[in-house]
């Protein structure tokens, strides 16, 4: 009993804040995709595709001003910068900028480098 209630716990904040990742993330230019897998349909047809899809999505935002472009794929966000002005302030920017779990595994191999740090 005690397992189920902390098991529907767990569930309930999980799902808690994947959704408060979605209410922050509203607001960010890009294909909004479906509840749970987000973008993933789109790119069902090989990485090939999916990749032409989201560089057509990119170029599509460029060309209505926007200079960001975001993706949300499983639970994900992706925010990629599009053009040449939010690419230089983010690469000049002074703040720290925490790169995502997913650099940890790389990150004693290329060390605090362009790409880690």
């Amino acid at each position: 009993m005690i397992v189920a209630l902390i098991s529907l716990l767990l569930f309930f904040l999980s799902l808690m804040y994947y959704k408060w990742k979605l209410w922050l993330s509203r607001g960010l230019p890009g294909p909004k995709g479906y509840w749970v897998i987000g973008s993933i349909w789109e790119l069902r047809e090989g990485s090939h595709v999916g990749l032409r899809w989201m560089m057509d999505v990119a170029e599509e935002l460029r060309a209505q001003g926007h200079s960001i472009v975001s993706f949300n794929i499983f639970s994900r966000i992706y925010t990629i910068p599009i053009t040449e002005s939010a690419a230089r302030s983010l690469l000049e920017s002074h703040a720290v900028n925490r790169k995502g779990r997913d650099y940890d595994f790389i990150r004693p191999w290329l060390g605090q480098g362009l790409i880690t740090s």
